[in-house]
C-alpha cells in the first residue's frame, strides 16, 4: 500500500509540474517589437568617426569594427586584425555577435553563432549613427534581431545594446547576447601577453598553448543571482566583484569596463585556444532571467530545465573599451584606469585611511537548538554581550600600537541567523542594556576606534517591523517566492532546516529608512551592511529589477543616504559599487579562488580600493593556512583581521554555517599579540599608502611597491627560496623602505 501511495504521489507531482509549465508557456507582450528581416543595404567600408587619437573604422566585407590608435598604429578589432588580414573565416573568430535562445515550447536552449546564422546569410547591416555605427544582426531562422551601436569617445569606444530595439518572433525567446567576443583578445604564445580576469583579488591567464586543451573560465559579475532558483546550487569560489576585464597583446593592452547593466553580465575567457590561435575575454549579457526546475519527461523520471522569464529586461547594456599603451599597458595600468573611471564618474569616495588598524569581527549571538518543556525548538544563545565586547576591545587597544576597527555582528533578535528584516532594528536585552551599548560606543569614540554594527537588510525568515513574508518576498524569474538555504561549512551541503527569504527589492528603501532611524535612536556611530554590499539579486515583481537590474545604483544610493545622516559605513566581501563608497571593507578578497585555469593572482581589488578606506582580510584565526593568508594580505596592503566571541556554548556545535569554536577571545589573545608584534611595523610603514606597482618575478616571487616608497617582496611558495632582497621563509615577506629589506 505504501508503495502504491508513493507511486501515486510521484505521478501527481509530475502532473502538477507539467501543468505549471503549460500555464506559463503563453507569450506575454515583452518589448512591443516584432521580428522583421533586413530591409536595407549595409553602408560601405569607411572611417565612421575620428578624433586626434583614434579612428573608428567599419569594414563591411568582414562586418567588423576596428579601433585604430593613430599614434602607435595598433588596431583593436572585433575580428582580430592579424586574422582579418589573413583572410580567415572561422565561425568563432569572425562572429561579431553571438546569442542564446530558448524554444518557446520545449524550453530547449540553443547557442547561436552570428557568423553562421547572420553573416553568411547576408543579414548583418551597418548604418551610420552620430559618432559611430549601428550594426543589426538578423537571425532569420530564430526570428530575432539585435542592434549593436559602436561610438567613438575621447579615449575609448562605447558599445551599447538597447533591449527595446530587439526584435522577436513567436517561436524563440532571446536569453543572452554576447557582443564583440574577440575584441579583447591576444595572439597565443607571445611572451608577456595575458588575459586579466577580476575574480576575487584579480587573476591572469597566460596565452600560451599547452598540451591537452585550452583553459576556460566563466563567472557571473557581482556573484550568482541570489534570487535564481536552482536544482543544485553549491558554489565555493571567489566571486567577480569588479565589472572589468582586459587583455595585453604584445606591447599594448585593452581594458573593458562594463559601465551599465553589469549585474546581468557573465565574464568569460578562453586562453591558449589552438583552434583559433587567440586567447580572448568577453561578456555575455542575460536579457532574461531564468530558474532551473525539475520537469517530469517520463513517469518517475525528472530532468532539469531552464525556464526563462517571459519579459525582456529593460536595462540598457553599455561597455567601454579603453586602449592602453606604454607603461599603462599592464594589469596595473588597468587598475589605475579603472580607478580613474570611478573618480571621473563620482562613483568612489576618497576618505582617509592613515590610522594603523587591524580588523575585528565580534559575534553577539546565534539561534541554537534548545528544548522547552520537553519540546524541541530554538533559542538565542549569547556569545558576547555589550559589556564583554567592551572588555575585549579595551584589551585589544592595549595589546599593540595598532588600533582595532570593530564590527559587531549578530546582536539582533536572531543573532547571525536570518530572522526579522534588519535583525528587528533593535538590540534584545540579553546582550545588555541600552546604557551598556552606549558605553561601548563612547569607549570606541574616546579611543579613536572605528565601531560598526551590522544589519542584515536582505535576508529574513519571519514577519515584523512592517515587513511580511507573504507580501514582501522577492520573486524569481518564474514568479516564485525566493527561499534560500545557507551552506553548511564542514559538509559543503545545504542547511535545509533554516530557509530564509529575500526582501522585495522595492521594499529596501523602507528598510534603509528604518535602519537610519534605529541607528540614530541607539547612537550607532557606524553601520555595517554585510549582505547589502555583497549580494545582488533580481526581483521579477518589478521590471526595474529583472536580471539583478539597478542593484549597483540602488545600493550606492542607500549607502550615501546612511552616510548623509552622519554614520560611517562598512561592507563585507563587497562588490565594487559598495566598496568604493564605504569607509571600511571587511573580508576583502586576497586570492583568486584557486581556479586551476588561472596562472597568477594579483592584488587588483586592493589596488583600486585599498587607498581611501581600510580593507581587511578574512579572519586569520579561521584561515586554513595562517602564514599564506598573511602573505597574500600584505602584497596588496590588505590589513589583518580576527573573528572573536567571548564564550562558546556547546549547543552551538550544531550550527553548521560558522566556525565559532576557533573564535573564543581567550584562546586567540596570544595569537593576536604575536601577529601584531611581528607584522605591525609593516602595516605602520604603509599607513595611508596605496599599491603603486606589483610585479611577478621568476621563482614565484612578487614585488610590491607602495606609493610612499615601501617595497615588499613575498614568497608564494611552500618552501624557502631566495629573493632579490634576501632569503624568504615559506610564504614569508621582506619589506623595507630600501631595496635591502627586513624579513618578517
Amino acid at each position: 500500500m505504501k508503495t502504491i501511495r508513493k507511486f501515486l504521489c510521484a505521478v501527481l507531482s509530475v502532473i502538477l509540474v507539467l501543468s505549471a509549465l503549460t500555464a506559463c508557456s503563453g507569450r506575454a507582450d515583452k518589448s512591443g517589437k516584432t521580428f522583421n528581416t533586413a530591409s536595407s543595404d549595409s553602408i560601405p567600408s569607411d572611417t565612421v568617426a575620428a578624433n586626434s587619437d583614434f579612428e573608428l573604422i567599419w569594414e563591411d566585407d568582414a562586418k567588423c569594427v576596428m579601433l585604430k590608435n593613430i599614434k602607435t598604429g595598433k588596431i583593436w578589432s572585433t575580428v582580430p586584425y592579424e586574422y582579418y588580414l589573413s583572410g580567415g573565416t572561422s565561425a568563432n573568430v569572425n562572429s561579431g555577435l553571438n546569442i542564446t535562445v530558448s524554444n518557446s515550447q520545449t524550453f530547449q536552449w540553443d547557442n547561436v553563432n552570428g557568423f553562421s546564422e547572420a553573416f553568411l546569410n547576408g543579414s548583418v547591416i551597418g548604418e551610420k549613427v552620430d559618432g559611430g555605427i549601428k550594426i543589426t544582426y538578423y537571425f532569420d531562422k530564430y526570428e530575432i534581431s539585435v542592434p549593436v551601436v559602436y561610438r567613438l569617445r575621447d579615449d575609448s569606444v562605447e558599445i551599447t545594446i538597447d533591449p527595446s530595439e530587439i526584435g522577436e518572433g513567436d517561436n524563440y525567446l532571446l536569453v543572452s547576447v554576447t557582443p564583440a567576443p574577440f575584441l579583447c583578445s591576444a595572439v597565443n604564445s607571445q611572451s608577456d601577453s595575458y588575459l586579466f580576469i577580476p575574480t576575487g583579488s584579480g587573476a591572469l591567464m597566460y596565452t600560451d598553448e599547452r598540451a591537452g586543451a585550452e583553459r576556460k573560465y566563466s563567472g557571473e559579475v557581482f556573484g550568482e543571482d541570489a534570487a535564481r532558483l536552482l536544482t543544485e546550487d553549491l558554489i565555493d569560489d571567489e566571486a567577480i566583484r569588479i565589472p572589468v576585464f582586459g587583455a595585453r597583446d604584445k606591447n599594448s593592452a585593452l581594458l573593458a569596463i562594463i559601465e551599465d547593466n553589469a549585474e546581468a553580465a557573465y565574464i568569460n575567457a578562453m586562453a591558449g585556444n589552438s583552434r583559433t590561435g587567440y586567447s580572448n575575454a568577453y561578456v555575455e549579457f542575460y536579457v532574461r532571467g531564468y530558474d532551473k526546475i525539475k520537469s517530469g519527461t517520463q513517469i518517475l523520471k525528472y530532468d532539469d530545465i531552464a525556464k526563462v522569464s517571459e519579459e525582456l529586461s529593460r536595462s540598457k547594456i553599455k561597455m567601454g573599451f579603453y586602449p592602453l599603451d606604454g607603461t599603462d599597458a599592464s594589469y596595473m595600468g588597468m587598475a589605475r584606469r579603472y580607478k580613474r573611471y570611478l573618480t571621473e564618474n563620482k562613483l568612489i569616495n576618497e576618505g582617509e585611511n592613515k590610522t594603523d588598524t587591524f580588523g575585528v569581527n565580534i559575534t553577539g549571538g546565534v539561534m541554537a537548538y534548545a528544548t522547552k518543556l520537553g519540546f524541541p525548538g530554538e533559542k538565542l544563545k549569547v556569545m558576547t554581550t555589550f559589556s564583554e565586547a567592551e572588555k575585549i576591545i579595551s584589551e585589544l587597544e592595549g595589546i599593540s600600537e595598532m588600533l582595532p576597527e570593530v564590527c559587531l555582528t549578530g546582536f539582533g533578535r536572531s543573532g547571525i541567523m536570518p530572522g526579522r528584516v534588519g535583525g528587528g532594528f533593535d538590540f534584545p536585552s540579553v546582550f545588555g542594556s541600552k546604557k551598556q551599548h552606549l558605553q561601548l560606543e563612547r569607549l570606541c569614540a574616546d579611543k579613536g576606534i572605528g565601531l560598526f554594527t551590522d544589519f542584515d537588510l536582505i535576508r529574513f525568515s519571519s514577519s515584523g517591523n512592517g515587513f511580511t513574508a507573504v507580501f514582501d518576498t522577492a520573486k524569481s524569474a518564474t514568479l516564485q517566492a525566493v527561499k534560500r538555504s545557507p551552506v553548511q561549512i564542514p559538509l559543503r551541503s545545504f542547511d535545509t532546516e533554516n530557509k530564509y527569504r529575500l526582501l522585495k527589492r522595492e521594499r529596501l528603501e523602507a528598510a534603509v529608512q528604518k535602519l537610519i532611524s534605529a541607528a540614530s535612536g541607539y547612537s550607532v556611530s557606524g553601520v555595517s551592511l554585510s549582505t547589502l554590499g555583497s549580494t545582488a539579486y533580481s526581483d521579477y515583481s518589478n521590471a526595474a529589477y529583472y536580471t539583478k537590474g539597478n542593484a549597483a545604483a540602488d545600493t550606492a544610493k542607500y549607502i550615501n543616504q546612511i552616510a548623509e545622516k552622519g554614520h560611517r559605513t562598512a561592507v563585507h566581501s563587497a562588490n565594487a559599487y559598495a566598496a568604493a563608497l564605504s569607509d571600511a571593507v571587511f573580508e576583502a578578497p586576497i586570492d583568486n579562488g584557486g581556479y586551476n585555469d588561472f596562472d597568477a593572482s594579483i592584488p587588483f581589488y586592493s589596488t583600486v580600493f585599498g587607498k581611501g578606506r581600510n580593507i581587511y582580510s578574512s579572519p586569520l584565526n579561521e584561515a586554513g593556512n595562517y602564514q599564506k593568508q598573511i602573505m597574500l594580505s600584505a602584497i596588496g596592503g590588505t590589513r589583518l583581521s580576527f573573528s572573536l566571541i567571548n564564550d562558546f556554548d556547546i549547543s552551538c556545535m550544531d550550527i553548521q554555517t560558522q566556525r565559532f569554536y576557533s573564535s573564543v577571545f581567550g584562546n586567540n589573545r596570544e595569537l593576536i599579540k604575536q601577529t601584531l608584534e611581528k607584522y605591525g611595523p609593516f602595516y605602520k610603514a604603509i599607513s595611508g599608502a596605496g599599491v603603486q606597482d606589483y610585479v611577478i618575478l621568476s621563482g614565484n616571487i612578487s614585488k610590491t611597491v607602495f606609493d610612499n616608497g615601501v617595497v615588499l617582496y613575498a614568497n608564494h611558495n611552500a618552501a624557502e627560496c631566495d629573493s632579490p632582497a634576501g632569503k624568504l621563509t615559506p610564504y614569508g615577506i621582506i619589506w623595507s623602505e630600501t631595496e635591502k629589506g627586513a624579513a618578517a
